[in-house]
C-alpha cells in the first residue's frame, strides 16, 4: 500500500491504495518548480498574459479546423501558463475552485429545481 507522507508534503492529495490524486494547487507547484529551475517564475505578470494571448489564437485557430491533438497541446500549454500565473501570485486554486462549485450551485443549480 502506497504512503501518503510524501505526496502530502508537496501539496497532493493521497488516498491508499488509490495512488496519487493530484490537486488544482500541486499542478501550481509543479509549474512553480520549473519557472524557478529556468529563473522565469517572477517574470512579469504583464509577459504571462501576453503568453496565454498568444497561446488562445493558437487555440482559437485550431479549434476552427478541429485538429484535436493540436487542441490538447495548446490546453495544456494555457493550464500551465496558468498555473504559472498562480504560483506567482501565491493563489489557492482549490480553495478558489470549490469555493467557485459553491457559488455555481448556488447560481445555477437552484433554479432547476
Amino acid at each position: 500500500m502506497q504512503k501518503c507522507t510524501s505526496a502530502q508534503a508537496r501539496g497532493r492529495a493521497c488516498r491508499p491504495g488509490r495512488g496519487i490524486n493530484m490537486t488544482l494547487n500541486s499542478y501550481k507547484e509543479e509549474a512553480r518548480d520549473f519557472l524557478e529551475k529556468i529563473n522565469a517564475l517572477n517574470e512579469p505578470p504583464e509577459r504571462k498574459i501576453k503568453f496565454l494571448e498568444e497561446e488562445f489564437k493558437l487555440l482559437k485557430g485550431y479549434v476552427e479546423t478541429d485538429e484535436v491533438d493540436k487542441i490538447r497541446h495548446q490546453v495544456y500549454d494555457m493550464l500551465f501558463l496558468l498555473f504559472g500565473l498562480s504560483a506567482a501570485y501565491e493563489l489557492d486554486l482549490d480553495g478558489e475552485w470549490r469555493a467557485g462549485k459553491e457559488h455555481k450551485q448556488k447560481k445555477y443549480l437552484s433554479r432547476q429545481e
